[in-house]
């Protein structure tokens, strides 16, 4: 069976109908799922404030500033954990 020729346009090539209904070329949407709620977006200034809390609460031990902001970070995004 001889192949069917793809035709040029203004737009370009395109794809003869036949060849785009067999090979399934249509757009096809995906079902709808539903999206978890997102929490709100945690800023700079509320995640400085929890992990200088856990500061506090260290008795001021230096160093672990980063251990602090992540534990408020972690904290402030999971409130029920």
């Amino acid at each position: 069976m001889p192949r069917a020729r793809k035709t040029t346009t203004e737009d370009g090539p395109q794809e003869p109908k036949s060849v785009a209904k067999a090979t399934g070329s249509r757009s096809r949407k995906a079902p709808a799922q539903a999206q978890p709620a997102l929490a709100p977006a945690l800023t700079p200034d509320e995640i400085a404030r929890r992990a200088y809390e856990l500061y506090e609460r260290s008795g001021y031990q230096q160093g672990q500033d980063l251990d602090h902001w992540l534990i408020a970070e972690r904290e402030l995004q999971n409130p029920q954990a």
